[in-house]
């Protein structure tokens, strides 16, 4: 519920977006990562945690624990100051800072992550990626296909339901406990799966 079906639509979905869609197909791919993949994961994502790892689920507390979500509270201000034009010495800061969270996620997941295989993880870790990489675009192409929809914006949006497992939401589930060995696994070897699998459905579009 958290790993499948957010996806990583930014660290994977954005280069490989750039890499097999024309370049007008780029703020599209933000505008899903943004206003989609990240609002659930600071809205949706947080509820399902606490939930299943046994928190206070009443409503007070969920909402605290979302406005007090510190990816959250940079959201609302980012879409507050958006029309602002920053300082240079102020973007150029937080640029740098902002390049250094995907090195330091990558390790946090990366300490769970093993090649080898769980027994007891095989069945969940098939029906994880085989949902994500394969039943969810396939949903979504056919839909599409069925609608007629082939524009620039269709084709960004039917490839980042390709893209794998989001790795922020495997660290939300890994810090509240959540199967932290077969979270790790199936985002580690859903990233490496996505390389061949998203290629391959963009030879559809």
């Amino acid at each position: 519920m958290l790993v499948i079906v957010l996806g990583n639509t930014s660290f994977v979905g954005i280069p490989l977006i750039q890499a097999l869609l024309p370049p007008e197909a780029l703020p599209y791919a933000l505008l899903y990562d943004q206003t989609g993949t990240v609002i659930a994961l600071n809205t949706y994502a947080v509820i399902v945690a606490a939930w299943y790892s046994g928190q206070d689920t009443s409503w007070r507390k969920v909402s605290r624990t979302i406005f007090t979500f510190p990816p959250f509270v940079v959201l609302l201000l980012a879409f507050a100051t958006f029309p602002l034009d920053y300082p240079h010495w102020f973007t150029y800061a937080t640029g740098r800072i902002a390049e250094s969270l995907v090195p330091v996620v990558m390790v946090a997941v990366g300490l769970q992550w093993q090649l080898k295989l769980d027994k007891e993880h095989l069945l969940p870790l098939t029906v994880g990626l085989g949902y994500k990489l394969v039943l969810i675009p396939a949903i979504v192409f056919a839909v599409f296909a069925v609608l007629d929809l082939h524009s620039v914006a269709a084709q960004a949006v039917a490839l980042q339901t390709a893209m794998p497992a989001m790795i922020s939401a495997g660290v939300v589930a890994m810090a509240h406990g959540l199967a932290p060995r077969l979270v790790s696994t199936i985002v580690g070897y859903g990233l490496l799966l996505s390389l061949v699998t998203v290629p391959l459905w963009s030879q559809l579009l």
